[in-house]
């Protein structure tokens, strides 16, 4: 979620719309947002299972690509020139 500025914007609408749905109900609210949340981490899974399954394996495809599960730069962006 922290790499994907789309995702994330869509999760805090999704919120915040329970949170008015559900103001007194957290066990609907909860119940409400997990269908996104399960889709996501389905998303997530699968993209490193097939990586698993590649000649260079996750390792090898982390250490020469930046990519994650909702495309380029999603789950590891760019370095920071002071080392963070």
């Amino acid at each position: 979620l922290r790499r994907n500025p789309t995702v994330v914007e869509e999760y805090g609408m999704l919120k915040m719309s329970l949170a008015r749905q559900y103001p007194y109900d957290p066990d609907a609210y909860w119940k409400a947002k997990s269908p996104f949340v399960q889709s996501l981490e389905k998303k997530a899974l699968a993209f490193y299972a097939d990586l698993a399954e590649t000649p260079q394996g996750l390792i090898g495809h982390l250490a020469k690509t930046p990519q994650g599960p909702f495309g380029p730069g999603t789950f590891w962006p760019k370095r920071r020139g002071d080392g963070r």
